[in-house]
């Protein structure tokens, strides 16, 4: 009878996150051979967009590479633990898993994983001027930045001036229009990741003492809701 020493080990995990997301994976080693397996190490390399959070066994990290001694197995015998990495960087990522022993028998597995990249966009609104006097002018400033992982495509600002004031002007990057309280700017056709921020400018007056509220409402097409962001100022 000749007895071999074999060894086997599978990678599995999810197949997207995204960025900023934890992912779970998990590693099953099993002896496939008919002898005792011994110093069966396995050694996960991370690519570059994870990073390690954590293991269901206690391993050696050091920077992208983990490894864990787990012993002796019998013929047969099968070991599987846990291991939890950070989705970082947007992109398509080959997580590699080998396994080794003393007998000199070896395997790898592979599993593909996915970073996926999200839109997002900030809007913040500030008055220049606050608390002001009946007839007394400030300005709402409104600035819109691109602080996400996608360029974004036409970025809409519409403003909605409180019932205690009246419009006086505005400036943007595009033209607007005014209809009543309502001013629309024309939609900004694209805002590219880390680029430069949009700034918008609305003045009024104060009618009469109060508070008011100004609301500034922002759309693109790569979010599906609109993003109201509200500025109060008190006139006396």
């Amino acid at each position: 009878i000749v007895r071999s020493p074999s060894v086997k080990i599978e990678k599995s995990g999810v197949g997207g996150r995204y960025k900023g997301a934890n992912g779970d994976f998990t590693i099953v080693v099993k002896n496939t051979g008919d002898i005792a397996l011994n110093n069966v190490t396995v050694v996960d390399q991370i690519p570059n967009g994870l990073s390690y959070v954590s293991s269901t066994i206690e391993g050696i990290v050091d920077g992208l590479t983990s490894s864990w001694n787990i012993g002796s197995m019998n013929a047969g015998e099968t070991k599987q633990f846990g291991l939890t990495l950070k989705y970082e960087i947007p992109g398509r990522w080959i997580n590699v898993a080998t396994v080794t022993t003393k007998e000199g028998v070896s395997d790898r597995s592979e599993a593909a994983t996915q970073v996926i990249a999200a839109a997002g966009m900030t809007i913040q609104s500030r008055d220049t001027i606050d608390p002001i006097t009946k007839g007394e002018r400030t300005t709402y400033v409104i600035t819109v930045t691109n602080q996400g992982d996608l360029d974004v495509h036409n970025i809409v600002i519409t403003n909605m001036i409180p019932t205690r004031m009246k419009f006086i002007s505005a400036k943007g990057p595009t033209g607007f229009t005014v209809a009543d309280r309502k001013i629309t700017f024309a939609p900004v056709p694209l805002v590219i990741i880390r680029g430069p921020s949009l700034t918008y400018e609305i003045t009024v007056e104060a009618l009469e003492p109060g508070v008011a509220v100004n609301s500034a409402i922002l759309t693109y097409d790569e979010y599906a809701a609109p993003v109201t962001v509200e500025e109060g100022t008190s006139i006396y």
